[in-house]
């Protein structure tokens, strides 16, 4: 049976960081806050169209497994994303690690054709790279609720999404909007409050 090395997060974030320089390791830092993922560049939600598993080099000093996305936008929440929107982030499937002969890298978000999902993204590095604000908490995956509704939560089940946050009346405000209380403990909430309340740490109507 063939074996592939494992990267964990922590050690491809600084790789990144080595090689890439401090801009693209940045927004890998977790914190899992609402707010801190606003900072994003660009959020959107769309259908992951197709995941192109691909070689970079890292100058003269090794190489690593990337992939580049493509996604049909449906809404953009901030900044821009035209459809179709592509973008290339470290990492990929276990299974292109294996074709490519490239170490996994544990840890990263990664995003399946056919399925939609809401992405927070950070700014396109000098490389071409973007990465997912925060890792898998800035990857939001659609789930349909209870009452039927459509819902969404991220890789780490929205845990830590609303606790810490700073006590001011804007953010009471957009957490009001979202229908959720500061401190709540995660789970899927419904998407078009999730949306809104974004638009509300924003500024934007």
């Amino acid at each position: 049976m063939k074996r592939i090395k494992t990267l964990s997060a922590a050690l491809a974030i600084i790789i990144l960081s080595a090689f890439l320089g401090r801009e693209a390791a940045g927004s890998q830092v977790i914190s899992g806050k609402i707010t801190d993922l606003t900072k994003a560049n660009v959020v959107f939600t769309g259908k992951c169209v197709s995941a192109e598993p691909m070689v970079k080099k890292l100058g003269e000093k090794g190489q690593i497994l990337v992939t580049k996305y493509t996604f049909e936008v449906e809404e953009v929440i901030k900044g821009s994303a035209p459809s179709p929107f592509s973008f290339v982030h470290l990492g990929g499937s276990r299974a292109a690690a294996m074709k490519l002969k490239l170490p996994y890298v544990a840890g990263m978000p990664v995003f399946e054709a056919g399925k939609k999902y809401t992405v927070f993204l950070s700014s396109e590095t000098s490389l071409g790279l973007r990465g997912v604000i925060s890792l898998g908490c800035g990857k939001f995956n659609f789930v349909e609720g209870a009452d039927g509704k459509v819902q969404v939560v991220n890789d780490y089940g929205n845990k830590s999404l609303f606790t810490g946050l700073p006590s001011t009346a804007k953010v009471g405000k957009a957490l009001s909007v979202g229908g959720v209380a500061a401190g709540a403990q995660g789970g899927p909430m419904d998407y078009k409050n999730f949306v809104n309340m974004v638009k509300e740490l924003e500024g934007r109507e």
